[in-house]
């Protein structure tokens, strides 16, 4: 029968599905997320991928680090390359930088040609080397290898560009269908009702500049090729001009009805040329008949984890995650997301076609459910397996320190604390220009889909969501680096080289916040419970203190980090070496009574212990414990750094050092051995109230006391009785209630000349 109706298809859509190739002309300027169809691979330790410093970058923020034998950057490429061009440098601690690096091509990625061998390059304040290298047009991998690296020397690459090739006289094809380029073994979608005749036009162009290009024949084959018609092949297109082949497309069931098209033509790099024909009967894809066979979990930290699925004859899958239980939300057919969308309670953690994929929004010894959706097409024609998906579960790890890290470490020894600090004073320095692709872009920044940007951070202080797309800017997203510890209580503060000492980059103090809302009024206040709120920005508070004097409180959720990160950094460097590069090593005494906050003319320095109370940090400390974030971050910190934060880990060690004298308190939270004196109590807090099984007791004590604690029902009986020696200082007890029924209670502090009543209740 004459097909006589001829019908435009309402959607065509030109693309290498899911392949994760560059399209040529590509261009990477070494920082953010890497471009797709680019990989860069570590092979030791997982550390820095890129460098900050100005003078090893040609184009701001950032170059990529090569640090290894055998890492690499890799460019999967979907057309012929023109010419290559970068940046390089070495950089080395001293001397002249050697080694051996390789710029390569290859057709398949397993076979490489060197295009240039590299064993000496400038370092030190020496300019970036400019290269540029000639690829084969048969070329469909580019690769920068780090073949051998000798100790010191490192390698720095920016501003990778695979440019176009440059059209000649020589006839040159380019296809392209509905405006978008198709490379040979490039893929089309379009569709068309079943049973309707559809006819498709595909643009064939002669780049050169004074030679014929000529078309063969085409032909289908493999799949269902009868749906197709070949209606006409132009046999020769003029230079700089272009012509169409046009196909019919009468589908004649539902689905995707796949075949392959094939034209001879006498471009020499691009003979045969061959195109996937997607047409589609009716409105979906062809659904995937089968489910992924497996999924595995691998490289398992308290902070990510890899995930590998296996077994997958579909053109790509969608990777649902939900925290604690399993998921049973489902994408919609026709409908394409994006990683970090969310679909009803679940997040989209992966969509693509790779084995394996990396999972960094994870915190500690918490369980993730997965589910793994298969599907075919692309944009509206995807059509995903909603039924039985492929399902998985996995627990992060803890994020304890393994069991030698403390060996040595002993509360009960009159050292205790000048141990701890030799311990947690061994470590790396990351430089304060380094946190953006050290933590920023590896812990604290997620996948989102929200108002068009892919990425959000939070300031920690007050809680603000940012958005942006990378790479990420602290100028332009208005966040800061802020020293919790501030930079100017710091000893060296004012000193030469100040700014380059471990204390001022160390991670474990430096903390990721709004800097004109946030951290430009926060100065260097002290952190307190405010007894005057002045002003605020969401859940941060300025203000005064009990004494009126001008002080900063964070958001609660982020109280007990920052405590930590004071109590660690007085420990980390209290008469430990405070390192600096070509500079002698700072010694000082880092306790609360040793240090000042330097005084705004008129106004005269202030000792540090006098303003930032160590029974405020102690308080926040047991109020807020480590959470599964702050653990996960402790152990990612870890890996970087090479030390942890003690009271992240143990804490219950913050009861056995008085911070205002760096000193020894032996008996710790259950100090005994105590003068009984009279005394006033101050800040009494009980948490959580109301509580289930146990609760806990905070008193800030001004001398040595006995107090008796005394808790009575609602009847006016003792039902829990006990004797505490409490020290100068904030003070901590635990009550066990689980034997006791719901309902109110009363708690009584009794001292020789007071007793403090707190009410409670039992849920």
């Amino acid at each position: 029968m004459k097909r006589s109706l001829l019908l435009i298809a309402p959607l065509i859509i030109a693309t290498h599905l899911y392949a994760q190739l560059a399209p040529v002309p590509t261009f990477w300027d070494c920082s953010g997320n890497i471009p797709d169809g680019w990989i860069q691979v570590q092979t030791g330790t997982p550390g820095n991928l890129f460098y900050t410093s100005p003078d090893l970058y040609t184009s701001a923020p950032s170059s990529a680090r090569l640090d290894n034998t055998g890492e690499y950057i890799q460019i999967n490429i979907d057309d012929e390359p023109g010419l290559v061009s970068y940046n390089i440098k070495g950089s080395v601690g001293s001397g002249n930088w050697s080694g051996t690096f390789k710029t390569q091509w290859s057709i398949n990625g397993n076979t490489w040609v060197d295009m240039r061998t590299i064993t000496s390059l400038p370092s030190g304040s020496a300019p970036f080397l400019s290269l540029v290298d000639t690829p084969s047009a048969l070329a469909r991998y580019i690769r920068f290898f780090f073949s051998n690296k000798v100790s010191g020397s490192n390698v720095a690459l920016d501003d990778i560009r695979i440019n176009a090739p440059v059209p000649g006289p020589k006839q040159e094809i380019q296809v392209s269908f509905n405006n978008q380029k198709v490379t040979s073994g490039g893929a089309i979608w379009f569709n068309s009702p079943v049973g309707t005749p559809t006819v498709i036009a595909i643009s064939v162009q002669n780049l050169g500049s004074d030679s014929v290009l000529t078309l063969g024949s085409g032909v289908f084959g493999g799949g269902i090729s009868g749906d197709y018609d070949l209606l006409s092949v132009p046999q020769s297109v003029n230079p700089k001009s272009s012509a169409d082949i046009r196909i019919r497309f009468t589908p004649s069931g539902s689905g995707t009805r796949q075949t392959i098209f094939t034209f001879s033509n006498n471009d020499a790099d691009e003979n045969p040329f061959t195109i996937i024909l997607n047409g589609v009967g009716g409105n979906l894809a062809t659904e995937p008949s089968a489910n992924p066979t497996s999924i595995n979990f691998s490289n398992i930290r308290a902070y990510s984890l890899r995930v590998g699925v296996k077994g997958n004859t579909a053109d790509g899958y969608l990777v649902l995650r939900k925290l604690g239980s399993p998921v049973t939300d489902a994408p919609v057919d026709g409908k394409t997301y994006g990683k970090g969308e969310g679909i009803g309670a679940s997040k989209v953690f992966y969509i693509g076609k790779d084995t394996s994929f990396l999972v960094q929004e994870t915190h500690a010894n918490l369980t993730y459910h997965f589910a793994v959706f298969p599907f075919n097409g692309i944009g509206a024609f995807t059509n995903y397996k909603q039924n039985s998906p492929l399902t998985a579960s996995v627990t992060s790890a803890n994020g304890k320190p393994s069991p030698t890290y403390y060996s040595g470490i002993d509360t009960s020894s009159p050292n205790f604390v000048n141990n701890l600090s030799a311990l947690i004073n061994n470590h790396k320095q990351i430089f304060y220009s380094n946190f953006k692709p050290t933590i920023l872009d590896n812990f604290y920044a997620r996948d989102t889909v929200a108002g068009g940007f892919t990425k959000v951070v939070n300031c920690e202080y007050s809680g603000q969501f940012v958005l942006y797309n990378p790479p990420f800017d602290f100028t332009a997203q208005n966040l800061s680096r802020e020293h919790a510890f501030a930079s100017s209580w710091m000893p060296t503060f004012g000193q030469p080289a100040h700014q380059d000492r471990y204390a001022y980059t160390d991670l474990f103090n430096l903390r990721l916040v709004n800097q004109n809302e946030v951290n430009s009024p926060r100065s260097n206040n002290t952190f307190a419970d405010l007894k005057n709120q002045t002003s605020s920005f969401l859940l941060a508070k300025f203000g005064t203190d009990e004494n009126g004097k001008p002080a900063f409180e964070p958001r609660d959720g982020i109280k007990g980090d920052v405590a930590r990160s004071l109590m660690y950094m007085m420990v980390a460097y209290n008469r430990q070496p405070n390192k600096a590069n070509n500079q002698p090593d700072a010694i000082n005494s880092w306790a609360l009574d040793s240090l000042v906050i330097p005084g705004i003319f008129p106004n005269p320095d202030e000792i540090l212990s006098t303003r930032q109370k160590q029974a405020v940090l102690k308080k926040w400390h047991f109020q807020d414990l480590p959470d599964a974030e702050e653990i996960a971050r402790n152990q990612y910190v870890f890996d970087q750094q090479n030390n942890r934060n003690p009271f992240i880990d143990f804490p219950d060690w913050a009861c056995y050092i008085d911070f205002n004298k760096m000193a020894y308190i032996p008996k710790g939270c259950n100090a005994t051995s105590i003068k009984e004196d009279n005394i006033k109590l101050n800040d009494i807090t009980v948490l959580p109230n109301p509580f289930s099984d146990k609760f806990s007791l905070f008193a800030e004590a001004a001398a040595n006391s006995v107090v008796q604690l005394l808790l009575l029902n609602v009847h006016g009986q003792v039902v829990y009785r006990a004797q505490e020696n409490f020290i100068p200082g904030t003070n901590f007890v635990e009550i066990n209630a689980t034997h006791l029924p719901a309902g109110p209670y009363l708690l009584q502090l009794v001292t020789n000349n007071e007793t403090y009543s707190k009410k409670l209740l039992k849920d």
